[in-house]
């Protein structure tokens, strides 16, 4: 890092969120932020290996073309690659836009296309051949970057596309040639500067496009932390889409307090991630939790009198428990707090633990 750079930086507020990660990298840069789970092995990543590859893929996209006021379409499954692309976009004083995976073609096209996007970076092949079938109709779209190489390979001569590890390529060589220069154009971001654009589905009409800052990011995670602290050591397995305004600000958490992030291997094994890394908060959509709900009383279904009698009375006092706390808001009395932890003790815990959900 240039001296240039590091004085630049240290000048300003901690507004954006790729500077928090440099601060982050700066105060830490050997503590695990990341996991990525690859053929049975979950991988960490270091804060330091986080801002080396926003700062190397920043790097490769300003010499591509990117810059100030810019738009970033990503598409893919949740990944470090997808954040890594969102805050490099933002530290060059872009924008990212969140695309759902399940998207199609008209779809991408309008969006990518509505956005202004410049560059689009999707996670593998289905997903560039949502993108190459509307190119022709997206004249501004200079290039497409893919982070997983499987089945790739005969895209090699169309001239749109790029791996991302090019572009990191490209970044690093940079890097060795300028030092510092990516940290300074860090440090011209502000917190009003547009940081996502994200859009609705479109079940009732076009896909509407909302321009969230820094600020708002910033400001509504730490709204959030007043309802659930965050903690250094708090555990957290992001699969919900980075698309949704959600995730996105969970993710501000990860940059906030740092907490470590991981993600499952693949959306099939999300279930068994969960049970193995045991998050202590997971926020997930009505018809997961619905999902998860169903799956218990399948089971329970099967299960012997006695269980079912015990499930049944423990459910009970813990909605009304739940009744107290939520609705009420009100401490329960002393009688249903020792109940639940009866109940607790008996059925809930043990259910919760099954989920992976024994420290959420």
């Amino acid at each position: 890092m240039g001296e240039k750079g590091k004085e630049a930086l240290t000048a300003q507020e901690l507004d954006t969120l790729p500077k928090l990660l440099w601060a982050n990298y700066r105060e830490n840069p050997s503590l695990v932020a990341m996991r990525k789970k690859d053929l049975g092995i979950w991988n960490p990543l270091t804060w330091e290996d986080c801002y080396n590859s926003v700062k190397n893929f920043a790097l490769g996209l300003h010499l591509l073309g990117f810059g100030p006021g810019e738009r970033l379409s990503i598409v893919g499954d949740n990944d470090p690659q997808w954040y890594f692309a969102e805050l490099a976009a933002q530290a060059l004083g872009g924008a990212a836009v969140g695309l759902y995976i399940d998207v199609i073609p008209s779809e991408v096209q309008y969006i990518v296309d509505h956005s202004d996007s410049t560059f689009a970076v999707a996670k593998d092949q289905e997903q560039c051949d949502k993108l190459l079938e509307v190119l022709e109709k997206l004249p501004k779209l200079k290039k497409i970057i893919y982070w997983d190489p499987k089945g790739m390979r005969s895209y090699g001569s169309i001239p749109q596309i790029i791996s991302f590890e090019e572009v990191v390529d490209l970044g690093r060589k940079h890097e060795r040639e300028h030092p510092g220069r990516f940290e300074e154009m860090l440090a011209v971001g502000k917190g009003r500067d547009t940081a996502v654009l994200c859009y609705t589905s479109g079940t009732t009409g076009l896909p509407k496009g909302a321009l969230i800052s820094h600020d708002f990011l910033i400001k509504g995670a730490r709204k959030f932390a007043l309802v659930k602290p965050w903690q250094p050591t708090d555990e957290y397995l992001s699969f919900v889409p980075l698309a949704w305004i959600a995730e996105q600000l969970f993710m501000v958490g990860w940059l906030l307090w740092k907490t470590k992030v991981n993600y499952p291997e693949s959306t099939e094994t999300i279930q068994e991630n969960i049970r193995e890394i045991g998050p202590h908060f997971l926020l997930l959509g009505p018809r997961q939790w619905q999902g998860l709900v169903s799956m218990v009383q399948m089971k329970m279904n099967d299960a012997g009198l006695l269980r079912r009698w015990v499930y049944k009375l423990s459910m009970g006092i813990g909605y009304r428990v739940s009744h107290y706390r939520f609705e009420k808001r009100q401490t329960p009395p002393v009688f249903w707090r020792l109940l639940h932890k009866l109940a607790d003790y008996s059925c809930l815990l043990h259910i919760r633990d099954q989920l992976g959900l024994r420290r959420a």
